[in-house]
């Protein structure tokens, strides 16, 4: 069964439904999450796309040191909204920024549990709503940008 990919999403609310979810966990650690992401609105499945940036940050949590910060922000660029998740984590190698992506695929030395499967799901799913993710360069930590293209509903 297919799910339905025409729903209107506001993309600020929706992580910050995420960010919610997510403070039981965050807390623990003390980090900081911000998001200062712009009202934008995105067409798609609204519980894939919860899902995806669901998994984008608790990944952030999870490889992020006790007291860290993630921040959230967002820009519109032509026809997209850019959203980019940024921490203070443990950052990925450049060799390791391909792979991260693949189904089943875990980093060796993380000493978090998992299937591997979080950020293949998240990358299909972007994917599927017309846009793409990459792992930006960054001095410490992780830069996540993804881009969707925005609404006209």
């Amino acid at each position: 069964r297919s799910v339905s990919r025409n729903e209107k999403i506001e993309l600020s609310s929706l992580i910050e439904e995420a960010i919610q979810d997510l403070s039981l966990i965050s807390d623990k650690k003390k980090i900081k999450i911000k998001n200062n992401c712009e009202t934008i609105y995105i067409q798609g499945s609204d519980i894939l796309i919860y899902r995806a940036f669901y998994n984008l940050i608790e990944n952030s949590i999870k490889y992020n040191i006790d007291n860290g910060y993630i921040k959230i922000y967002s820009k519109k660029s032509k026809n997209f909204a850019e959203i980019f998740v940024e921490d203070s984590g443990i950052g990925i190698d450049e060799k390791e920024k391909e792979n991260i992506f693949k189904a089943f695929y875990r980093i060796n030395d993380t000493k978090e549990k998992g299937s591997g499967l979080g950020l293949s799901l998240v990358k299909e799913t972007i994917k599927i709503h017309g846009g793409e993710i990459q792992v930006l360069n960054k001095e410490k930590g992780c830069l996540i940008k993804v881009s969707l293209p925005i609404s006209n509903l």
